[in-house]
């Protein structure tokens, strides 16, 4: 109980349990938001990258824009220090004919972070050339 002059009352301080659970789940929040944006960012990046080549694939590479193209892909999730699996999980296919390119790849990164995904995917579709 709380004396406050002729009055007293009945507080029990739980303002301030509150206030440590708030913070405690801020702190939380921006923690993952840390470990998470600069992966989503690199994701969406190799993403824009790669529609990119798909879209200028004609002038980029040469004869076989399949081998050149997955080469390229292969670099790009080396620079972000992705896990993937080069036969399995990095899938180009070209149709010249049609002029399209379909590319599928599945790839890990490692944030330590329970409850969030870890495995990324692409699937991008486009026709080459202008």
């Amino acid at each position: 109980m709380k004396r406050n002059m002729l009055h007293i009352t009945k507080e029990r301080g739980s303002a301030g349990i509150k206030a440590i659970i708030a913070i405690a789940i801020l702190v939380a929040i921006v923690y993952v938001a840390i470990k998470m944006i600069p992966i989503y960012a690199d994701h969406y990046d190799v993403e824009d990258k790669i529609k990119e080549d798909i879209l200028y694939a004609g002038q980029r590479f040469g004869s076989d824009i399949q081998k050149e193209l997955t080469k390229t892909i292969y670099q790009y999730l080396d620079d972000i220090d992705a896990e993937y699996n080069k036969e399995k999980e990095v899938r180009v296919k070209v149709n010249k004919g049609t002029k399209l390119i379909t590319v599928n790849v599945w790839y890990r990164r490692d944030h330590k972070i329970p409850f969030f995904r870890k495995q990324f995917e692409l699937k991008i579709e486009g026709k080459f050339g202008l």
